[in-house]
C-alpha cells in the first residue's frame, strides 16, 4: 500500500495536461490540492500547486512547494504516479482509503473547489512545448 492516497482524480487531457490531482500523504497527514500531472511520450511527471506570473511578456509558474533535493522529487513524483495509476484501474476500489473518522473528516471539510483548482485558471492552460522538468 503506497503512503500516498489519491483524494480526487480530475482528468484534462489537453496536450501534455493530462489532469489534476489531489492527494494525502499518510506519512506526513498532508493533503495537497491540484497538483497537476503531465505526460509526454511515454514520460509523465508532476507539477505541485504554483503561482502564475509574467516575465518579459512570457507567463511563467512559481511553485508553492517543492523538494529542494531533486532526487527526492524524483522519487515522490513515481510514487505519486504509481498511486494514481492504481487508482484509475480501480475506481470503485477505495479499500486504499482509510475509513477511520480522521479520514471522513478531512474529506468532509475538503473544499472542492480549492483555490487555483479551476479548469478556467488560465495558470493551466496547455503548453504544446511541454518540457520535464528534470
Amino acid at each position: 500500500m503506497s503512503n500516498i492516497e489519491i483524494i480526487k482524480w480530475t482528468p484534462k487531457d489537453s496536450g501534455c495536461l493530462e489532469g489534476f490531482v489531489d492527494i494525502y500523504v499518510k506519512r506526513w497527514d498532508l493533503e495537497i490540492f491540484g497538483v497537476t500531472v503531465f505526460k509526454k511520450g511515454g514520460e509523465r511527471w508532476i507539477s505541485f500547486p504554483s503561482k502564475v506570473y509574467e516575465s518579459e511578456g512570457e507567463k511563467k509558474y512559481w511553485p508553492y512547494l517543492r523538494f529542494r533535493d531533486k532526487n527526492v522529487n524524483k522519487e515522490f513524483a513515481k510514487l505519486l504516479i504509481d498511486a494514481l495509476h492504481d487508482f484509475r484501474q480501480n475506481p470503485q476500489d477505495t479499500s486504499q482509503y482509510s475509513q477511520d473518522t480522521s479520514q471522513q473528516q478531512r474529506l468532509a471539510r475538503r473544499d472542492p473547489s480549492p483555490s487555483g483548482y479551476s479548469q478556467n485558471n488560465g495558470g493551466y492552460e496547455s503548453n504544446s512545448d511541454c518540457e520535464i522538468p528534470f
